[in-house]
């Protein structure tokens, strides 16, 4: 398996992957909230934050198939976390999540928040970012159809 940052050729892959593997976790959305996770994921919108500059952007691959994404935003942020249905279970979310560190580390090494991530957990991977070291913030919340757990993790002392 190969771990890189994603290209602008991946972005049909990507799509493809987030549509399908939020679709696991459609309990979190009403149909407005669905609507709303959609719009951000276009061809077109992945694409431009694959080239751009706001999000770090990088996959899994085996065999030239996407099987796991992350999308940092601003270095801290994860916006998202996704790994095929197929290919849960083994290990892909912590690979994309430990490679995605290193790569913040080696951009910013010096930044004020330098370690400080914080999320928008689906419920069902609430265990996944504990076990990454995130902390659940209050209580579960929802916003504009869509429910989530916000959650934290603090630089390591």
């Amino acid at each position: 398996m190969i771990i890189q940052t994603l290209e602008p050729d991946d972005t049909e892959q990507t799509v493809s992957l987030v549509t399908e593997s939020a679709a696991t976790v459609r309990e979190d959305f009403d149909e407005g909230g669905w609507e709303i996770f959609l719009q951000p994921n276009t061809e077109e919108k992945t694409r431009a934050r694959i080239v751009g500059n706001d999000y770090l952007m990088i996959g899994a691959k085996q065999d030239e198939k996407l099987l796991g994404m992350i999308a940092i935003y601003q270095l801290e942020k994860i916006d998202q976390l996704f790994v095929s249905p197929a290919a849960s279970g083994k290990g892909i979310a912590t690979r994309l999540w430990n490679h995605a560190r290193q790569v913040v580390d080696a951009i910013e090494p010096e930044r004020s928040n330098h370690g400080y991530y914080w999320v928008r957990s689906s419920f069902r991977a609430v265990p996944v970012y504990q076990r990454f070291g995130f902390q659940s913030l209050g209580e579960p919340q929802v916003n504009n159809g869509i429910r989530f757990q916000l959650m934290e993790k603090h630089p390591e002392e």
